[in-house]
């Protein structure tokens, strides 16, 4: 993704929603390749604008992993049922690609990440 804004949270009490808006510019496959085909129905092609919603708790209750939730005396805002994901800036996309290029033993592998670099350092430069 590129140009990600985070913008206005709306405070109500002790819960908050926050919006960012980014565009989304395509995939890497696990071979290394960049597309700008999305999947959709039908599919698209890169960069469309998009936005994710953040809901949000002020909190003292914090857990650390491996071990039992704690109480602290100063609370903070923490993300209501996170979903992980894939989504990565461009930045972090190329340092990956060039470590998949560096490690791996396969010649098509180095050749569409290094094809994929490319790509997506003109992305950078747009």
């Amino acid at each position: 993704m590129t140009g990600e804004v985070v913008g206005e949270a709306k405070v109500t009490g002790t819960r908050a929603e926050v919006w960012t808006d980014f565009d989304f510019v395509g995939k890497v496959d696990p071979t290394g390749r960049f597309s700008r085909s999305l999947d959709g129905s039908p599919p698209v092609r890169g960069p469309i604008a998009s936005r994710r919603k953040y809901s949000l708790s002020l909190t003292n209750q914090h857990s650390r992993p491996g071990s039992q939730a704690i109480t602290e005396p100063a609370p903070e805002w923490k993300i209501e049922e996170f979903e992980p994901n894939s989504m990565v800036t461009v930045d972090i996309a190329i340092h990956y690609l060039e470590r998949l290029r560096d490690e791996s033993s396969r010649d098509d592998i180095k050749k569409n990440a290094e094809q994929s670099i490319s790509q997506l350092r003109a992305l950078q430069h747009q």
